[in-house]
């Protein structure tokens, strides 16, 4: 939220000092959620911009100021990484094999694994095909991901399709556990989630006001366009 609105707050009155602040919220957020950085796009492409009256250069000034406020907050973390492994990491190792629990032959198992043994031996069968250290076995799922989608385009491509699905599906979906199985303990969570039929509150109801205020709004306000970027991205 705050990546968000510094990218508004730059937008609303373009200067050096914003825009490397919306960088740096930009590289914090990353060090959390890495896949944050798909919105990166949208204020550098802000920044870009030359409207009439702003020389190009600024533009210019601008966008690499919000990369070097991303790399101020990510590089310590490559540089540690580097040190301790002595491999070039720019965040963590877990991309891969998050790819991987999606995007897989089997992807219904692989959703199933808890934490504990199974998902250990989930991390373990980079270093049982040959791998020697945790970078290469992050590696190691993005090349089965990618032998999956060319080996079998249709099923990759269907699976994406039932993901979408379920991103927009009323109902809770369970990690660890069902949110559900507690709504017993707590009535503030027995009156805010609860399902009738396919209708699951509050998601079923707040989705289509959500999507119908940000087409109303999209063409009347930045904001709602810079919002609806994030949501749009982040949800691919």
């Amino acid at each position: 939220l705050l990546a968000i609105w510094t990218t508004l707050f730059f937008h609303a009155r373009p200067s050096r000092a914003r825009a490397l602040l919306c960088g740096a919220t930009l590289g914090l957020a990353a060090l959390a959620v890495p896949n944050i950085l798909v919105f990166l796009p949208v204020p550098l492409l802000i920044a870009c911009r030359s409207p009439h009256g702003r020389p190009l250069k600024t533009g210019f000034t601008h966008t690499g100021l919000m990369l070097a406020g991303v790399l101020l907050c990510i590089l310590p973390v490559t540089i540690r990484n580097r040190i301790v492994s002595g491999a070039w990491v720019p965040i963590s190792v877990n991309a891969g094999v998050n790819l991987y629990v999606g995007n897989n032959p089997d992807t219904a198992t692989a959703l199933a694994i808890r934490p504990n043994q199974d998902w250990n031996r989930l991390l373990r069968m980079p270093f049982a095909a040959g791998t020697r250290s945790a970078a290469d076995g992050d590696q190691w799922f993005v090349r089965r991901v990618a032998a999956y989608a060319k080996s079998d385009p249709a099923g990759f491509v269907t699976n994406l399709g039932r993901k979408a699905l379920e991103l927009v599906n009323g109902h809770e979906m369970p990690r660890n556990m069902s949110i559900y199985a507690y709504r017993d303990r707590s009535p503030w969570l027995g009156a805010l989630v609860w399902k009738l039929g396919g209708f699951g509150f509050p998601f079923s109801l707040l989705l289509p006001f959500a999507v119908l205020g940000l087409f109303a709004a999209a063409r009347r306000s930045v904001e709602t366009r810079v919002m609806t970027s994030f949501v749009v991205l982040y949800a691919c």
